[in-house]
């Protein structure tokens, strides 16, 4: 049995490009998974910082005025 030198040659070429096709594939998933831990790290981060803003403005009416009891009236007290 003779063997087809253009025939292994391109079967040669056809495998690299699927062994580099796959490589990318690969590449690009870790690169993609990286990304996303990455945002959801910055979403998080962000997620809290919104949360501490929130909670500077949600405070106890008494803590709103604590000063509040020097503003009654001598009689009211």
């Amino acid at each position: 049995m003779l063997v087809n030198p253009d025939l292994v040659k391109a079967i040669h070429e056809e495998y690299a490009r699927q062994f580099a096709y796959s490589q990318l594939e690969r590449e690009v998933r870790k690169a993609n998974q990286q990304r996303a831990e990455q945002l959801s790290k910055e979403t998080s981060r962000w997620l809290h910082l919104l949360a501490r803003f929130v909670a500077l403005f949600r405070v106890a009416p008494a803590s709103r005025q604590p000063d509040a009891h020097l503003h009654t009236l001598p009689n009211e007290k």
